[in-house]
């Protein structure tokens, strides 16, 4: 089927300019043909008029299963029904504000996994693509332990316990070598998961051809992740001069979700005093570490770190937003991380984070140009993935 999407805006991502005024064709859920002139003969036909057309944005940091809580332990309350549920109808928050590629980043009992089989079935349709990690590794009692994260000590349980997330369907290993924000009764300064514990996972993850994403919030355990080969960094707090270079030599990415803290430190009178104390205290060293890395040349993705607390999945922008306002970005920036740098980390900008002729037509449709200000992705108007029109804002 063809659809040519008339008198649209297209924001170039890659040389951060917008194509004005121009038809995005579009056949067999792929982009074909974008300009003026655009023959449209046999085409269904929408006239955007003069709206703001961005690739589809990208969130690398969710957890589809939860809810958002201000307490985290609320979620041991969830039955297996109840993350089924909350993982779908989060998927159609996602795809409401233009959001077509996910990776979830830690669920319990391999919801996720089981999420993008219904969803590349087709059973569930209103849903962005996913990348999926099956349970966190975590050393005993150590970060998220308690919320579904799989706990492992010594070089041979982390190699089983990541040979147990590959075996459930994971796409990336997710692994925690620092304490964290949310679990109670823990310091984010504190190391967590050794070098030695980490490289076996690493190992174990790369003989099997996939990527590796770890939890750091201090600068010692990101220089253990580096040092033991991890790809991705997440979070990212505490970045000094030493993990920078180390990072910028390696090539490892940092997904910096610098909207988490700043969500969860505007609510931080409903959590309780412990949270409360670590949130304000490491929000502005947040902003800072991701500054350095991004000024530095560290490639970096978007991920608002949704379904944790006070961290909303109808609110990706929000990431982008605190890009610019908190960390002096511009909005072409914001977005090209929030696009095409998060598709490049996730290997598939040979497919998508671009409006590009031959690229899958996952896409995202403004009232505003966000390249003039960034707070128009919050406000989305259409999300088109393959090439289907899957939300029109009435």
């Amino acid at each position: 089927m063809k659809r040519a999407f008339t008198h649209v805006n297209a924001v170039d991502v890659l040389a951060h300019k917008v194509l004005a005024d121009c038809t995005v064709l579009v056949e067999d859920g792929k982009i074909v043909e974008i300009g003026q002139g655009v023959d449209t003969a046999g085409s269904e036909v929408i006239d955007l008029a003069g709206k703001y057309m961005t690739p589809g944005l990208f969130n690398c940091h969710v957890h589809l299963w939860s809810n958002s809580t201000p307490v985290q332990t609320d979620l041991l309350k969830m039955t297996e029904f109840d993350k089924a549920l909350f993982s779908i109808l989060n998927c159609e928050k996602l795809i409401k504000t233009g959001v077509t590629f996910v990776r979830d980043v830690g669920t319990s009992n391999r919801a996720a996994c089981e999420l993008k089989k219904n969803i590349l079935g087709g059973t569930i349709r209103m849903a962005p693509d996913l990348q999926v990690v099956a349970s966190a590794i975590c050393m005993t009692g150590g970060a998220t332990w308690n919320v579904g994260a799989c706990q492992a000590d010594g070089v041979d349980e982390c190699m089983k316990a990541t040979r147990l997330q590959l075996r459930e369907g994971a796409d990336f290993i997710k692994l925690y070598s620092s304490g964290s924000v949310l679990t109670a009764g823990m310091d984010p300064n504190s190391p967590q998961l050794t070098v030695e514990e980490l490289t076996a996972c690493v190992k174990v993850a790369h003989d099997a051809a996939k990527k590796t994403c770890c939890h750091a919030q201090n600068a010692r355990s990101i220089k253990n992740a580096v040092i033991a080969g991890v790809d991705h960094i997440e979070h990212g707090i505490g970045l000094d001069d030493e993990s920078v270079e180390m990072m910028l030599a390696q090539g490892t990415w940092l997904d910096p979700t610098v909207s988490a803290l700043y969500n969860i430190a505007r609510h931080a009178d409903r959590l309780i005093p412990e949270v409360r104390e670590k949130a304000l205290r490491l929000e502005h060293a947040a902003y800072a570490s991701f500054k350095k890395a991004y000024r530095a040349g560290i490639p970096c993705a978007c991920g608002n770190d949704a379904g944790s607390s006070f961290c909303e999945f109808d609110d990706t922008a929000s990431e982008m937003v605190t890009m610019v306002e908190k960390c002096d970005l511009t909005p072409a920036e914001a977005l090209a991380i929030g696009t095409i740098n998060s598709a490049k980390m996730l290997d598939v900008e040979d497919e998508l984070g671009s409006i590009t002729v031959g690229k899958k037509a996952h896409l995202a449709v403004f009232e505003e140009n966000p390249l003039n200000d960034i707070h128009a992705l919050e406000s989305c108007f259409m999300t088109v993935k393959n090439g289907e029109i899957l939300y029109t804002r009435a």
